[in-house]
């Protein structure tokens, strides 16, 4: 038995705090007591209801669609206005095809919601938009006009043109066979359903939804039937990840598989806890699986993706921080000029792309001069960067651009970096994009700001920026209870991948000790729950 665990047993009421983050991280790395993987998506949840519901009995899983209603009748996280329209017009659907009668209020209430949403129709691509949205929604909105549901959508004449163009190249294509990244998204798309497309675990594209589609088209082409059930047990597997759900409530993607692994590693390099003598054994087990998962195309998000430029990145970044780094260099066809793309093909590079690309190869020896420079010329007026394709919030791609660039660039630069991250700090200690401090965006920050602060002498308004987020984030502190922020990476909506965020936070955290000085050392009381 790992010693760490004897500390923390129900009857023994306290234990410091560095103890129990290392406690956490082992649990964390080793996956045990951590069914739930990432969090349920009302969007996904919805066209399973509307296309593959739970044989058995789909009554709880609409009931569980119900309650994530909000007040204001729409569906999504309340900050971000533009990621609560598809979830908000698939729940809809979903429960006036499946029974409107029980539910005519909160239809009433959502279809009220959206008439007041024109103020948030963008008047352009915006670079967060949510994962196929310019194909998705479309879709939804034809399905509603067909079901006589009066949608009243704000009028985005940019994001129709963008996705009408997507749609003629997807249709004009050749056929797509399983591994394919545009089948993330065939539920929009898609039509005719082939047997070819299905993964080894029984999706498409890792899409609860896109699988609930092609099951649904399936069955009434009568595929072969051992097809249909790899779909099936795909769906119910997909629903056991999101932890203590109803059958039928899904993710918006699964599995997480090498993304999980790799940004879990990557996290612990940021809080330099890569070399903790105590993790070295399960660094070593987390870097051995991820070694059979690239090969010389890459890496991709789960096992039967195609690779992408963003996940083998962050695969060449957690094996070369546990020392154990790859022998050829997967990455150089995503990249070009100093940029990276996530997938071949794709018309613009991504910032995300780019930032892991310059620390794998910085890990490598490899030039990066072309890639910092690109990076600087994409900071904003404050010094920081702005948000990323995946993720709705600044705080995480600047972490990780800092963590990225050589000690030099950073010194060059630190005090415009560092005065930007603390001018950004809420009043009680910590850090969030919408108004709201979260745990994981607060970890961020101190990430960040610990790098910055390695290249000089910490000054008293950095020394108190850490100090007062070290305070929040102790009072904020679940031990072994995942992930304590809400969702701000971007899929089809918001969602949470809850071991990655999980990462980051107890790096944070650690991260934010060692700042703390002796307030670390005295013992933590484990509320009954956590013990």
């Amino acid at each position: 038995m790992n010693s760490l665990a004897a500390p923390l047993q129900p009857a023994s009421r306290t234990a410091p705090l560095q103890e129990i983050i290392l406690a956490d991280l082992l649990q964390l790395l080793n996956g045990r007591h951590d069914e739930r993987r990432i969090d349920a998506s009302v969007y996904d949840t919805a066209q399973v209801l509307r296309h593959a519901p739970p044989a058995a009995h789909s009554a709880p899983a609409e009931a569980w669609l119900l309650a994530q209603q909000h007040a204001d009748g729409g569906w999504g996280a309340p900050e971000y206005p533009l990621h609560r329209l598809v979830p908000t017009v698939a729940a809809l659907l979903a429960l006036h095809e499946r029974n409107a009668a029980p539910h005519s209020n909160a239809i009433r209430r959502g279809l009220a919601f959206l008439a007041c949403q024109h103020a948030h129709g963008p008047d352009r691509v915006p670079a967060n938009l949510p994962f196929g949205m310019e194909l998705i929604l479309p879709r939804l909105a034809a399905q509603a006009a067909e079901a006589h549901l009066d949608l009243r959508l704000p009028a985005m004449p940019a994001l129709a043109a963008f996705g009408a163009a997507r749609l003629e190249r997807l249709r004009g294509a050749p056929a797509m066979a399983a591994g394919h990244p545009a089948l993330h998204c065939w539920e929009a798309w898609g039509d005719e359903a082939t047997g070819t497309m299905l993964g080894v675990e029984g999706s498409l594209g890792l899409s609860p939804s896109a699988t609930a589609a092609w099951l649904h088209s399936a069955r009434r082409e009568r595929l072969d039937d051992a097809l249909i059930r790899r779909a099936e047990r795909y769906l119910d597997d997909a629903s056991r990840a999101t932890g203590n759900t109803p059958a039928g409530v899904v993710p918006c993607i699964w599995p997480l598989g090498t993304f999980q692994t790799a940004s879990a590693l990557h996290a612990l390099e940021m809080g330099g806890l890569h070399t903790h003598a105590r993790l070295a054994g399960p660094i070593a087990q987390a870097a051995g699986r991820l070694h059979p998962a690239v090969s010389a195309h890459g890496a991709g998000f789960a096992a039967g993706l195609a690779p992408d430029g963003d996940t083998t990145a962050l695969v060449m970044i957690a094996l070369s921080t546990a020392g154990d780094p790859l022998s050829h260099n997967p990455l150089q066809r995503f990249v070009q000029d100093g940029r990276a793309v996530v997938y071949l093909g794709d018309s613009a590079p991504s910032l995300s792309a780019t930032i892991h690309a310059l620390h794998a190869l910085r890990l490598r020896g490899a030039p990066v001069d072309a890639f910092e420079t690109h990076l600087l010329q994409a900071r904003h007026a404050n010094g920081l960067w702005g948000q990323d394709k995946w993720h709705v919030s600044w705080l995480c791609p600047t972490a990780h651009a800092i963590a990225a660039m050589t000690p030099q660039t950073v010194q060059a630069h630190a005090g415009s970096m560092r005065a930007g991250l603390l001018a950004q700090q809420h009043a009680d200690g910590g850090w969030g994009c919408a108004d709201a401090s979260t745990f994981e965006e607060t970890a961020c920050a101190v990430l960040a700001l610990h790098r910055l602060a390695s290249t000089s002498t910490a000054s008293p308004a950095l020394q108190g920026g850490m100090r007062r987020a070290f305070h929040w984030m102790r009072a904020a502190y679940r031990p072994f209870h995942g992930a304590a922020s809400p969702a701000r990476w971007i899929g089809k909506q918001l969602y949470a991948p809850v071991r990655v965020v999980r990462a980051v936070e107890l790096a944070g955290l650690w991260t934010a000790c060692r700042w703390a000085g002796d307030e670390v050392l005295h013992p933590v009381a484990l509320r009954h729950e956590e013990a």
